[in-house]
């Protein structure tokens, strides 16, 4: 028998989980592998992991809200890791990339999304072989996609969802994300550790329960409840007053002029949408000398994350911060580890790409002394500790059926 739980739960680690409406069976763990550029280790890693997965007796999933799975990179013409896939493993995909493949599949599921590479399909592999992968590259794709997935008869244990910095928005509908960095993101490892430490401080902003926003902004409505964006930017203020300005970034200097808003009293401001290091700056220079004690809300880390810049972003936050204002996140998105890849590409003067490496004990050192998450080197480490890590949660989830290894 399956150990049930709530219907959300937060653990000590800050791990969410959310229970299947279908009795007690929970609902697929959905893990993000982002890669911060390219050439990051984003692939092995989501491939190292589906291996985890599959010795471990996972019933995996794997789609992406990009492209992935080519033979060689783009840019660089150089060859790219595959992704191979077993027989059973399920995979959402668009149609072009099913004949793109090797891998062979048995029925396909029509999952109603459109893609510049045709219709989503879903379908379990029956002949092992490789598989490209592009999906959804909208959020409101995505979370469709996901709830087919979570309606399928055999539901899977994991399903993981490969992105990129570059298109991270839809990662909002992720339970969880592991980040993939390295060399080709920058080739100076104090740079790429500060850069990392970002990040971490981004996805390590607390978030805002119910009650807290009750307490904030009175009346949770349902379409900001999970942290989707509303198309308006919500003010409260002291006197109980909640006023709110269209579109969903944050307010600056011009934008309180132009929503007839006044800054006297505010209590705490909601920004659905994305926002950048200068908006925030923007919105602290708007507020003068009263941002002690307000309070700024952004739908989720990835709303920060869009912009590419996690140094700016975290360093505006601690501006924020130690001027007496708080921040939080409505949907959190916890960032389950770090994988690193010191390799980087380099343009030799016959204009052809060779790949160089950064010192990887160096990186691997620097990496652990300054973050406050788990960092693995997915090629030399392999991903037995990763694998572990994913394990851990997902047997949280379901102690009595998972597989010991």
């Amino acid at each position: 028998m399956i150990a049930s739980r709530p219907a959300t739960e937060r653990t000590a680690q800050g791990m969410r989980y959310e229970a299947s409406a279908r009795g007690s069976t929970p609902a697929p763990f959905v893990l993000g592998v982002a890669g911060t550029a390219k050439n990051t280790g984003k692939t092995t890693t989501m491939a190292g992991i589906m291996q985890e997965g599959l010795a471990r007796g996972w019933r995996m999933c794997l789609t992406s809200i990009g492209f992935d799975g080519e033979e060689l990179d783009n840019v660089t013409g150089l060859p790219k890791p595959r992704i191979h896939c077993e027989e059973g493993v399920v995979v959402a995909t668009a149609s072009r990339c099913v004949e793109a493949g090797t891998a062979a599949f048995g029925a396909l599921e029509d999952a109603g999304i459109d893609t510049a590479l045709g219709r989503v399909l879903i379908g379990e592999v029956r002949r092992r072989g490789l598989v490209v992968l592009a999906g959804p590259n909208k959020t409101i794709d995505l979370e469709a996609l996901l709830g087919r997935i979570r309606g399928m008869r055999a539901t899977p244990d994991l399903v993981l969802v490969d992105g990129a910095f570059g298109r991270i928005a839809p990662m909002t509908a992720v339970d969880a994300i592991v980040i993939a960095t390295g060399g080709s993101r920058n080739r100076s490892i104090p740079a790429l550790a500060r850069d990392t430490e970002a990040i971490v401080r981004v996805f390590g902003i607390p978030s805002l329960d119910d009650a807290g926003w009750a307490g904030l902004f009175g009346e949770v409505r349902p379409s900001l409840a999970n942290g989707a964006g509303c198309g308006e930017t919500l003010v409260s203020y002291k006197d109980g007053r909640v006023a709110t300005a269209p579109g969903s970034c944050l307010l600056g200097d011009q934008a309180w002029a132009a929503g007839g808003l006044g800054i006297a009293g505010i209590r705490a401001v909601f920004a659905a949408g994305a926002t950048d290091a200068g908006g925030i700056r923007s919105f602290v220079r708007s507020l003068q000398e009263r941002l002690g004690g307000v309070s700024l809300v952004f739908s989720s880390p990835i709303s920060l994350m869009v912009s590419g810049d996690p140094v700016g972003v975290a360093t505006a936050i601690d501006w924020v911060e130690s001027g007496g204002g708080r921040v939080w996140v409505r949907r959190p998105v916890p960032l389950l580890a770090i994988t690193v890849n010191p390799f980087y590409p380099v343009r030799l003067s016959s204009g052809n790409f060779a790949g160089r490496f950064v010192n990887r004990k160096n990186l691997l050192r620097e990496f652990k002394r300054r973050l406050g998450v788990p960092v693995w080197d997915v090629v030399s480490d392999r991903t037995a500790g990763l694998g572990e890590q994913v394990a851990s949660v997902l047997q949280r989830r379901r102690p009595v059926e998972m597989k010991e290894t």
